[in-house]
C-alpha cells in the first residue's frame, strides 16, 4: 500500500499545510536580491551630511525628537526627521558606523519589495506579484538611495505600506482598513512631508467608487482623512507648542517655526520659478484623481485590461512631467 494512501486524513492534511508557498519561496528571493544590491560594500556611498545627523540625534532623546543637526541641538533638520529615526536609534544601540545608519535603510527596501509584491499578487495574481517585486528591487534611484543615508527610503515603504490597506480597503469596502492606509501616508509625511499627502486625491477617489451607500463612503474618507491629517501634522504641532527657548531652532525657516518648515520652504518654496513648475504639479493633482477614480472602475467592472493599463498610463504621466520640467529646465540653463 502507497504510504501517503496509508496516512489518515488528519496527517496529510498537517503535511499539505507545511508544504510551503511557492509564492513564499519567491518573496525571500526578492528579499535576498534587495539585499544584496543595497547592503553590499555597505558604507562606499554614505553622505557625510546625513550620517552626522544620525549621530547628533543619537546623542540625547531631545536631539533624537526635534531632529538636531548638532550634538549641542542648536539647529534641527530642514525636514521632519522622521526618516531619521530609525537610523539614530540604530545607532544608539549599536553604536555609530556606517553599516549602523544605512542597515536600516537597506532593510526598508527589502520590505518595500516584499509588500509591493504581495499587494500586487492581490490584484494580478503570482506572476505580476514577483514582477512588481522585481521592479522594485531592481529600480536604479532606489538601489542608489538605499545604499546610502538618503531619506527617500522609509517614504517609499510608507508608500508600499499605504497601498498594501488601500487594496484591502478598496475590495473589503472596509473602514478599518481605510484608516490604516491613512495612517501610513501620515507616516510618509513623517518622512516626505507634502508629498506622502499626494497619494490622497487617487485614494479618496477610488473608495468613492466602491459599492456601498453615499453616506458610508463618504463618512469613511472622511474618518480617514481626519485621523490622517491628525497623525500627520502631530510632529509640527507638538514643536510648536514648546515655547522656542527650549527647543532648536528650526533650520531653514525666518520664523523658526515648524509650518514654515514644512508647508513653507518644502511647501510653497519648491514651486517657485528658482526650484519648480508650479503649474506641472498643479497639472498632475486633478490627473492623480482620475487615474485613481478610472482604475477603481475597472477593478469594479473585472477588466483586466484597463486595470493592467492604468497604472502604466500613470507612471507614463509622471515620466512625461518629469521629462518635460528636465527639458524645461535645460532650456532655461
Amino acid at each position: 500500500m502507497d504510504a501517503c494512501a496509508a496516512r489518515p486524513p488528519a496527517a496529510r492534511t498537517v503535511a499539505a499545510h507545511r508544504r510551503v508557498d511557492p509564492f513564499a519561496w519567491a518573496l525571500l528571493a526578492l528579499a535576498v536580491l534587495t539585499l544584496a544590491l543595497t547592503a553590499w560594500g555597505v558604507g562606499g556611498s554614505m553622505s557625510e551630511y546625513y550620517a552626522s545627523i544620525a549621530l547628533s540625534m543619537s546623542k540625547s532623546w531631545p536631539n533624537f525628537f526635534f531632529g538636531a543637526v548638532d550634538p549641542a541641538g542648536t539647529v534641527t533638520l530642514d525636514k521632519i526627521p522622521g526618516s531619521f529615526w530609525i537610523p539614530a536609534l540604530s545607532a544608539r544601540l549599536f553604536c555609530f558606523s556606517p553599516a549602523a545608519v544605512i542597515l536600516p535603510n537597506a532593510l526598508a527596501a527589502a520590505a518595500a519589495t516584499v509588500i509591493t509584491a504581495i499587494t500586487a499578487r492581490r490584484w494580478a495574481g503570482r506572476t505580476a506579484g514577483i514582477v512588481a517585486g522585481l521592479v522594485v528591487a531592481t529600480t536604479p534611484i532606489l538601489v542608489a538611495v538605499a545604499r546610502s543615508n538618503q531619506p527617500e527610503t522609509f517614504f517609499v515603504l510608507a508608500l508600499a505600506l499605504t497601498a498594501w490597506a488601500a487594496t484591502k480597503a478598496l475590495e473589503r469596502r472596509s473602514l478599518g482598513w481605510l484608516v490604516l492606509a491613512g495612517v501610513f501616508i501620515a507616516a510618509g509625511f513623517q518622512t516626505y512631508m507634502l508629498e506622502s499627502w499626494a497619494v490622497w486625491p487617487a485614494l479618496a477617489a477610488a473608495y468613492l467608487c466602491t459599492r456601498q451607500s453615499w453616506p458610508r463612503r463618504l463618512a469613511h474618507v472622511a474618518i480617514a482623512g481626519a485621523t490622517s491629517l491628525v497623525l500627520s501634522l502631530g510632529w509640527i504641532i507638538v514643536v510648536a507648542l514648546i515655547p522656542a527657548s527650549q527647543r532648536p531652532y528650526i533650520g531653514s525657516t525666518l520664523s523658526n517655526g515648524p509650518w514654515e518648515m514644512v508647508f513653507g520652504y518644502n511647501g510653497l518654496g519648491r514651486f517657485g520659478a528658482s526650484t519648480a513648475d508650479g503649474d506641472a504639479y498643479r497639472s498632475f493633482t486633478p490627473l492623480a484623481l482620475l487615474i485613481g477614480a478610472a482604475f477603481a472602475a475597472a477593478r469594479r467592472s473585472g477588466a483586466l485590461w484597463a486595470q493592467l493599463a492604468l497604472p502604466i498610463a500613470a507612471a507614463l504621466s509622471a515620466l512625461g512631467i518629469s521629462i518635460g520640467l528636465a527639458l524645461g529646465a535645460g532650456g532655461t540653463a
